[in-house]
């Protein structure tokens, strides 16, 4: 399972770096918006979330089974199964 990463994560992982760097400066901002910086972690969740589906999809399209895509996101086969498919 070694193929090159598909578009869509290569996306996902900009967006990640961009949420992460906007929280960075948020926290190290001289007067701390705490406000600001919920919002940007609820973003940033969405943006994980949506990763998350990506990494399975590929994941998927690449063979894994459902017991290995459970394994890597910590959860039973039959979880990982429900969730994703």
């Amino acid at each position: 399972m070694s193929n090159p990463s598909s578009p869509s994560l290569r996306n996902q992982g900009r967006g990640l770096r961009n949420h992460a760097a906007d929280i960075d400066a948020l926290i190290n901002a001289p007067d701390v918006d705490l406000v600001s910086i919920g919002a940007c972690l609820r973003h940033l969740a969405d943006v994980l979330e949506s990763t998350q589906l990506v990494i399975v999809e590929d994941m998927r399209k690449q063979g894994a089974s459902w017991a290995a895509v459970g394994s890597a996101m910590g959860i039973s086969r039959q979880a990982a199964h429900e969730r994703y498919s």
